[in-house]
């Protein structure tokens, strides 16, 4: 969810752009990795929406793959840009 300064939820317009930024600390074992963002929109029951979305995929070399899924602490920020040119 995209939150004011007050913690109120942001609406977004037609044409508006978002910038997500996100700064992740931890440790991976070597494997492939995909980082995926959820975009759902709420409304009236039976109006709901959802997208995943890849962002990226990077691969972490080494000598000792272990199968299983991780936890990672990560810091997200989301901010809403002034319309559909900005940059």
């Amino acid at each position: 969810m995209i939150e004011d300064d007050d913690g109120v939820a942001q609406g977004l317009r037609a044409g508006q752009r978002v910038r997500v930024t996100a700064e992740i600390d931890t440790e991976l074992v070597p494997g492939r990795y995909s980082i995926l963002c959820s975009i759902s929109r709420t409304g009236s029951p039976g109006n709901d929406a959802i997208h995943d979305v890849r962002i990226a995929e990077f691969l972490v070399k080494g000598s000792n793959p272990m199968p299983g899924m991780i936890f990672v602490r990560a810091r997200v920020d989301a901010t809403v840009e002034s319309g559909a040119d900005a940059r």
